[in-house]
């Protein structure tokens, strides 16, 4: 069972070693540290409030030869805290490619997940960090698990606009066809995120046999745009896949409305941001 302390308790003589251990780390007092380990201490008691260990603070703060010392000494590298964030978790949020690989080296699971069942890629992908992604994936971690969303590393990266870790996840062979619980799809992210410069990744997925015709949810106005904004058109269709869309391709109404097209894509995504940003009233008039 793991002990719990309280190291707010730092001024009282009478506190424990285990809660001297947790002032040690976050001191960086690695002498401490290496002597308490050797004495009765409970190497992995957990905060009261929180929930972090020992190691979960060396890693928060960048300590790696404390880091070293507790796992040395009989770590447990994937205690989580109370949001259920391991220290590899919390490495990755840091950006510590160090501190992930010290923590790989000794069994941590590259799996584990936290309350929004978001593993150690799913934040690499949410922050960007591709070579973190490439260590992790080189490692066993799963390409296409999916967090309490249904969100999978690919999706969080193309939401967020993070193309690089994008092209690295399609280039492992992920899951493309993918589509979150609210339905949508790496391909309609590709085409609708703001966060993304172009189409390029949208004509990537396509390179790599994304089944286009199969997916009508990104021929669909955007939900956040005004009535008759829409990035979909036969023109652009035609552009992006060099395929010509029949009439019987055209599965609902609002695609049918030929009378309204935006000019380029480049503009349609720019008459959403300021629509967006209260620059203009009625983007239609725009078109």
């Amino acid at each position: 069972m793991v002990k719990v302390t309280n190291i707010t308790a730092k001024k009282n003589k009478h506190c424990t070693n285990d809660e001297r251990l947790h002032e040690a780390v976050l001191k960086n007092n690695l002498d401490a540290v290496k002597k308490l380990t050797k004495v009765e201490c409970d190497v992995n008691a957990r905060q009261t409030s929180g929930g972090k260990t020992a190691l979960f603070y060396a890693v928060c703060y960048g300590r790696l030869d404390i880091a070293k010392a507790l796992l040395h000494n009989g770590a447990d590298p994937d205690l989580p805290e109370d949001r259920g964030n391991t220290p590899l978790h919390e490495a990755v949020e840091k950006a510590d490619i160090y501190m992930v690989h010290l923590l790989l080296s000794h069994k941590a699971d590259v799996n584990a997940q936290n309350q929004r069942k978001q593993t150690a890629l799913s934040l690499s992908s949410l922050y960007g960090y591709v070579d973190i992604a490439e260590t992790l994936l080189n490692n066993g971690a799963l390409i296409d698990h999916y967090d309490n969303e249904g969100r999978t590393p690919l999706l969080i990266a193309l939401h967020e606009g993070n193309e690089d870790m994008a092209r690295l996840l399609i280039s492992r062979d992920c899951d493309v066809h993918h589509c979150d619980d609210k339905g949508t799809s790496a391909f309609y992210l590709a085409i609708h995120s703001p966060n993304l410069r172009d189409i390029s990744l949208a004509r990537l997925l396509i390179a790599t046999g994304y089944k286009v015709q199969q997916d009508k949810s990104w021929l669909c106005a955007d939900h956040a745009s005004p009535p008759g904004l829409f990035f979909s058109n036969r023109k652009f269709f035609y552009e992006l896949t060099g395929q010509q869309i029949t009439d019987s391709d055209e599965c609902t109404n609002d695609f049918r409305r030929k009378s309204i097209k935006c000019k380029s894509f480049n503009q349609s995504k720019q008459l959403l941001h300021e629509y967006k940003q209260g620059l203009i009233s009625d983007c239609v008039t725009h078109l």
